[in-house]
């Protein structure tokens, strides 16, 4: 049985996402090892991948599926803290991610519970936040997450309310 991520406020995270957040993330309190790492891989210790880590949340979640290629992974790591407030899902102007990765999760992971559905993705972000920070320090090289992550990043900047 998978460790729960989800919480009545908070979605979570292990440590070692929270420290690939770190890493590719603007507005995260870092260290001094991170900002060096950041200096060695992007030239400039205050340049990251994704603005905050609501964004990198999304697109994680999307690069896990595409990783697990529809198995749930694995998160036994009982070591978490929070990551984001269960509000940012909830959140209006991000309802058409929530529903196209809700809908992804009811298809491929067999989901039928709401918290079930939310729990799988806090999983595949877990995994999928990984996935990036071994694909960037692999290479430094963004190139294969920027359409993806140009799109998600315009999804989350929205701000009000969408148009149903």
């Amino acid at each position: 049985m998978n460790e729960s991520l989800v919480s009545n406020t908070r979605i979570s995270a292990t440590l070692e996402a929270h420290k690939c957040y770190d890493l590719l993330c603007g507005q995260r309190q870092i260290t001094a090892e991170v900002a060096s790492k950041r200096k060695e891989l992007f030239g400039n210790p205050k340049k990251t991948i994704f603005s905050d880590t609501v964004q990198a949340f999304y697109v994680a979640a999307i690069v896990g599926h595409f990783k697990q290629d529809g198995k749930r992974p694995k998160i036994e790591d009982v070591q978490k803290e929070g990551l984001i407030l269960l509000q940012h899902w909830e959140r209006q102007e991000k309802k058409d991610l929530r529903k196209a990765l809700t809908f992804l999760i009811k298809l491929d992971y067999k989901a039928k519970e709401a918290t079930e559905v939310l729990q799988i993705v806090a999983e595949l972000a877990d995994v999928g936040i990984q996935e990036i920070r071994d694909k960037v320090t692999e290479s430094a090289d963004t190139g294969m997450f920027d359409s993806i992550i140009d799109f998600l990043r315009k999804e989350t900047d929205k701000k009000g309310v969408l148009l149903q």
